[in-house]
């Protein structure tokens, strides 16, 4: 949740492009939303990161490499303004422009992407990849690297980040719009309003990319949700055992109490010898359950390509905050036997 992912996922509103048409009319469609306040920048793009948006596996390789000798890459054909949109960055060369017509041939690769080739980021600008089969007559489509973008989680931290390579030739599957934040409703309404004209016959319909990324996490949302809910009755169950507990050693130990007391014992000594006995318990239990929930924590930390580590003071807080727990549940029930008059007690006995 904390992870830099590599790209500005805030206020970006995605519209999906219904038909290929959408693609011959996005140019006037951006020049009109371009002219309102609350936009900040208009994109078309083949892929945007998220859930369902990233499914193809397609063959790449470098100039004079050998045909069996490819790398595999999600890819998508972008828009000159896509990076600055979604807030990617640059670590060598430059981004499309469309100042450069030439561009329409070229790529922009990941670090990621330059890794798998065999090339440094800087070596990476100018060489040319080829594409299989990318061309209409189904020939090899070749162009040279003009840029390299940090690597950025288009997909799920349960996977490693997979080289990706954008292209500049017309072929969109979506729409991201940068807008003002403190604008988002009123721009959603012009939005809705331009958008019978761009692709008329199919309702409005747009996601957020903070959102939609975030359905990434919906099964660990829910393990999480359920995971909380249980722990909370296994404490409020716990503490009822506790409590129950606590009054029977009171009971039990009236007579001693007592004598305690008669004999110049303090409140607070009597507490901390009943709350002492507990404590060893809690103890005990945290023994037990450190070493489980770390090797069943790290085992399912395995399901993720990224992961944060489990430190120490995960345990130290949950270990405090379990006694605490414990001495409020029995601290009851010590000071009440503690602050009671020994006669009573004696006389009960």
């Amino acid at each position: 949740r904390t992870q830099d992912l590599g790209f500005d996922q805030e206020q970006v509103v995605v519209l999906p492009v219904e038909t290929r048409e959408g693609d011959d009319r996005f140019e006037s469609f951006r020049e009109e939303l371009m002219q309102y306040t609350g936009i900040v920048q208009v994109a078309a793009a083949g892929l945007v990161p998220g859930p369902d948006h990233i499914h193809n596996n397609t063959v790449f390789r470098k100039e004079g490499a050998e045909e069996g000798d490819y790398m595999l890459a999600g890819t998508g054909e972008v828009t000159a303004e896509y990076i600055e949109t979604l807030g990617l960055k640059l670590v060598a060369g430059r981004g499309f422009s469309r100042e450069y017509p030439s561009d329409v041939d070229a790529w922009v690769i990941t670090e990621a992407a330059a890794a798998e080739l065999g090339w440094t980021v800087e070596e990476a600008v100018g060489r040319r990849v080829l594409r299989s089969g990318a061309e209409d007559d189904g020939s090899d489509r070749i162009g040279p690297v003009i840029g390299v973008l940090q690597d950025a989680h288009h997909e799920s931290f349960h996977m490693a980040m997979r080289p990706l390579i954008f292209g500049m030739r017309r072929n969109y599957n979506y729409i991201p719009i940068r807008i003002q934040p403190e604008r988002t409703s009123e721009t959603l309404e012009f939005l809705k309003q331009k958008w019978s004209a761009f692709e008329p016959g199919f309702p409005f319909r747009y996601f957020f990319l903070d959102q939609d990324y975030q359905r990434f996490y919906g099964q660990e949302e829910r393990l999480g949700m359920i995971y909380s809910y249980f722990t909370g009755l296994a404490i409020f169950i716990a503490c009822l055992g506790l409590f129950g507990l606590a009054n029977f050693v009171t009971t039990q130990r009236t007579k001693e109490i007592g004598v305690r007391k008669v004999l110049g014992a303090s409140v607070s000594s009597i507490v901390c010898l009943i709350s002492g006995e507990f404590t060893k318990l809690v103890l005990i239990a945290c023994a037990v359950a450190f070493p489980l929930a770390y090797f069943a924590m790290k085992a399912w930390l395995q399901n993720f390509a990224y992961t944060t580590s489990i430190g120490w003071a995960v345990f130290l807080i949950s270990g405090l905050m379990a006694l605490v727990i414990a001495w409020l549940t029995v601290g009851y029930q010590s000071i009440r036997a503690a602050v009671a008059d020994p006669v009573q007690a004696l006389h009960h006995e």
